[in-house]
């Protein structure tokens, strides 16, 4: 009977040992960024990052930003906090979330709101995709979280006790340790935006290679039906942007908006895609504009038809690079320094322009189709199903 005690004793000190450390090398590596253990070059300072939405909630809640950009990956992307810092010497945090509606964006500003009375400005990048009756929440947005400026039970177990937790350590020491990308493909910095340089790098090479990052993430975009002829402009969604407005005004934030400035491209989707799409919109900017003024730098302007061969303004036809985030900040901030933007690149919307604006982008989207034909081919045929 003693036998088989000190056998038991033995097992389960063996199982304890190893979870512990197990727990520890999890901690201790952080790979999802979500504890703040201290990073070392060559060790565990590239982290896996794929969990965005708790590692964002986190950070919000450590870092209690008194601005915060909101909206799609396209903010996090293109939105950068250090420039903003550099123009209003106020520091600020981008919260920009890949896949994420309107919904979801109000929720985190709540949450910011929670962990910092003091928030005072909000700077909210909006999407036509966003605002899709047809499009599910991400599966990677939990609202428990959002609950308490404490890590939650289920974010604990996830990230510290499980197997595949563990396996992303050991990827993160690997990368790390030599110095190579064989795991990690992206790095989000320290104020929440994405490091565009790995994203840049990515495009070059595949450009290289004879891809297209432009028509590709077009096609990503049809395949997924972000871009889709069954788009229906969603009640419940344009209430939410509504929402948000109502809660800034309330707590004294001030709310700044805006209409993302999507690859011209990836706007002649909108046309090719068929039942509409185009006209629904135009009148989901009627709609936004019904609600709030905004600032739209979408449309057929200087910045948005630059060529698909180079990556100067644009990672791909869906995410605007830095420099154009600069303009877009100097826009809404009155920096003096916009006079170096392009004059056609942003338009105060109004419900008193609106329709004005509207007529003016159809007949610059003419004129832009009938100087670029084979682009307008090359889009139309990504259309086409065998």
């Amino acid at each position: 009977m003693n036998k088989y005690k000190k056998w038991y004793l033995k097992f389960l000190t063996y199982i304890i040992a190893s979870f512990l450390i197990i727990l520890s090398i999890n901690l201790l590596v952080d790979p999802y960024n979500v504890y703040k253990t201290p990073t070392i070059k060559g060790f565990n300072d590239n982290k896996i990052e794929t969990k965005e939405y708790l590692m964002k909630a986190r950070e919000i809640a450590i870092y209690k930003p008194d601005t915060i950009f909101l909206g799609s990956s396209r903010t996090r992307v293109g939105l950068d906090p250090d420039y903003y810092k550099k123009i209003t010497s106020d520091s600020a945090y981008n919260s920009g979330l890949s896949s994420s509606n309107i919904y979801i964006q109000l929720k985190y500003l709540e949450y910011a709101l929670q962990n910092n009375k003091s928030l005072k400005r909000v700077i909210l990048g909006i999407d036509f995709e966003a605002f899709n009756s047809d499009i599910n929440i991400s599966p990677y947005y939990k609202e428990d979280r959002l609950n308490s400026p404490r890590i939650i039970k289920n974010d604990l177990i996830d990230t510290l006790f499980t197997k595949q937790a563990f396996e992303d350590s050991i990827k993160v020491l690997i990368d790390n340790s030599l110095n190579k990308s064989y795991f990690i493909q992206d790095k989000y910095l320290d104020n929440g935006s994405h490091n565009e340089d790995i994203l840049f790098t990515i495009s070059q090479k595949s450009f290289l290679l004879g891809k297209n990052r432009f028509y590709e993430n077009l096609k990503e975009q049809i395949d997924i039906k972000s871009i889709s002829s069954e788009y229906q402009l969603s009640k419940v969604k344009l209430n939410n942007l509504r929402n948000i407005v109502e809660f800034c005004k309330k707590n004294n934030i001030e709310l700044l908006i805006f209409i993302q400035p999507v690859h011209s491209i990836t706007l002649e989707g909108y046309v090719n895609v068929g039942s509409g799409s185009e006209d629904k919109y135009e009148q989901w900017k009627k709609e936004v504009v019904n609600i709030t003024p905004i600032w739209d730098f979408s449309g057929f302007n200087r910045i948005t038809t630059t060529s698909t061969d180079n990556f100067n303004y644009y990672i791909d036809a869906s995410h605007y690079r830095k420099n154009v985030g600069n303009f877009i900040l100097d826009r809404l901030l009155g920096n003096p320094s916009d006079k170096d933007i392009p004059g056609d690149f942003g338009v105060y919307l109004t419900k008193e322009n609106i329709v004005e604006n509207i007529l003016e982008n159809r007949q610059n989207k003419e004129e832009w189709e009938g100087d670029n034909p084979q682009i307008v081919n090359k889009v139309r045929s990504l259309f086409i199903y065998d």
